[in-house]
């Protein structure tokens, strides 16, 4: 059986209550919606090309194969919303993300999911940033317990020790790698550590021997950076001796050159990868 769609034309709407609406196969391309109300509605297959909604409010909303390309949102609330299958302009929406980071967090979640299922991986990426953006947020509101919400919830003193935990993971994480985004963290990261090993090696093995002059100071500060820098590349001409006496030195090395090698693979994984 082959039937024609009817859709219907939305008009421009101004102070319209739409909420707890069935919206079906409507056509509001190009139209302007100020100061609507659609929460707790049901929107399917609509057509809201290069629309523009101002003020708008989408809370507990549910829209499912909905083409929202081009279109503009002003200060709208879409606290609770759910999108289903629908083209989205992404970065007009996080523009309008919930102010508190937990339902933030839920919406993007949802949003990632749909993203995912039109195929848009590159708003995948973007929104995973802002997802451990409001992560970090959360814990943090989480651990200095200024608001109500996180004074009941996160008052115990189990829950105050998870919060700072988990708070602490995720600053070291955003510092060390930027959450597995920026190769110019890692890379600073891990050259910092290297330096920090290279000092170490040269204040156990050389600085506390005999008064020495500048430029033997120097030759050993070289010859520190020359075997901490064999044993992370693992050079063939490694010291068997270094690796005996500082066994644990040798170990944190290694260590760090796995961990960082990984490291890097995941961010280029996280930047080229489109499934």
């Amino acid at each position: 059986m082959i039937e024609k769609i009817n859709r219907s034309e939305f008009a421009n709407y101004t102070d319209q209550n739409f909420s707890g609406m069935r919206i079906e196969d409507l056509n509001g391309s190009k139209r302007t919606f100020e100061n609507c109300d659609f929460s707790a509605s049901y929107i399917a297959r609509g057509y809201f090309r290069d629309a523009h909604f101002n003020k708008c409010m989408f809370i507990g909303c549910r829209i499912t194969e909905t083409n929202f390309r081009e279109t503009r949102f002003t200060q709208c609330d879409f606290r609770y919303t759910i999108f289903d299958r629908c083209l989205l302009p992404v970065k007009e929406l996080i523009s309008n993300l919930p102010q508190w980071p937990n339902v933030r967090r839920e919406l993007i979640q949802n949003l990632r999911a749909n993203v995912r299922a039109v195929g848009d991986f590159n708003a995948d990426h973007l929104l995973l940033q802002y997802e451990l953006e409001a992560e970090r947020d959360h814990w943090r509101k989480a651990r200095k317990q200024e608001e109500s919400y996180y004074q009941k919830k996160y008052g115990s003193l189990r829950d105050q020790l998870r919060s700072r935990f988990n708070s602490a993971i995720l600053a070291c994480d955003a510092w060390f790698w930027g959450h597995g985004f920026s190769f110019l963290r890692l890379t600073t990261s891990t050259v910092a550590t290297l330096l920090i090993l290279i000092s170490a090696l040269f204040l156990d093995s050389y600085c506390c021997s005999d008064t020495k002059t500048l430029a033997q100071i120097w030759n050993d500060l070289r010859m520190s950076a020359s075997q901490t820098l064999s044993l992370y590349i693992d050079l063939p001409d490694v010291n068997t001796d270094l690796v005996k006496q500082h066994w644990w030195f040798s170990t944190i090395v290694v260590m760090l050159r796995y961990v960082s090698l990984g490291l890097f693979i995941t961010c280029f994984y996280r930047r080229l990868a489109r499934n």
